[in-house]
């Protein structure tokens, strides 16, 4: 077993076997489970538990890239001399104020405008709301501004409700795939996960627009409410700033058409 540290991680998530899941308010000791008053519910369906398993590998996988963040018995060592020093010393009045573990508030991810890539999705959307994986051909035409998020048109008006972060791009031989996605460095829960979208898309669709797929794993970003949407749903993939997509009401405007709009009212 290993035992990894995130700084102000609060969730509580007990995943068993990875087939059942406990979540809620209680920390795992003997006063979390048997004295204190708490919430838990328990989840024992598959969709149910997978929703819960992404949600843990996005973190490891966040720990990952942070460094590595385990638990070493000489970092052990380290807490218990600070807590002992702290129980002897009267003076310190505060709370301690040493901290370890991985930090994901890095600037990175703290970019307070950028750039939103927005594709279709037709009838694929439910494949992406369910699944967190996208994919398209690679071929002319669907050459997009990389971006760090990406949002989806939905048929019949083009609304936008979900922004999601992109965690994750890889090519895929369609006629190879079962073979190459053994490849890919992804844990097994994503690997699934990315397997249901293929089969699932092979049953409504095909992948016959090119050989080559690329594949992008998500994560939810935020939430859309007021569904923002082009004034016209054509193809192709455009760009929008997070701040158009959340502050519009009806229809939003790229970035392009944004900044020719700011242009033209200052040349008059």
């Amino acid at each position: 077993m290993q035992i990894f540290v995130l700084k102000d991680l609060h969730s509580k998530v007990y995943l068993i076997d990875n087939k059942r899941c406990v979540f809620g308010s209680a920390n795992f000791t003997n006063k979390g489970l048997n004295i204190n008053h708490e919430l838990l519910l328990y989840f024992d369906k598959q969709e149910e538990v997978k929703k819960f398993n992404y949600y843990v590998n996005e973190l490891l996988t966040s720990i990952n890239h942070s460094g590595n963040w385990s638990i070493t018995l000489e970092q052990l060592q380290i807490e218990k001399e600070i807590v002992e020093s702290y129980k002897e010393s009267q003076k310190e009045r505060g709370k301690i104020i040493y901290s370890w573990g991985a930090d994901l508030n890095s600037e990175e991810l703290v970019d307070e405008n950028p750039y939103i890539l927005s594709v279709p999705a037709g009838g694929t959307i439910h494949l992406i709301e369910k699944h967190f994986v996208h994919a398209h051909p690679i071929s002319s035409g669907y050459n997009y501004t990389p971006t760090k998020y990406i949002t989806f048109r939905k048929a019949n008006g083009g609304v936008m409700d979900k922004i999601y972060s992109i965690n994750k791009m890889f090519p895929l031989e369609m006629k190879e795939w079962s073979s190459e996605i053994e490849k890919i460095d992804i844990s097994e829960t994503v690997k699934e996960n990315v397997i249901d979208y293929i089969v699932n898309r092979y049953r409504d669709f095909e992948f016959d627009k090119s050989s080559k797929y690329k594949f992008y794993l998500l994560s939810l970003h935020c939430d859309l409410p007021n569904e923002p949407h082009p004034p016209t749903n054509n193809a192709g993939g455009w760009l929008y700033t997070l701040k158009d997509l959340k502050e519009s009401n009806r229809y939003v405007y790229t970035a392009k058409q944004m900044k020719r709009k700011q242009d033209n009212y200052l040349n008059d």
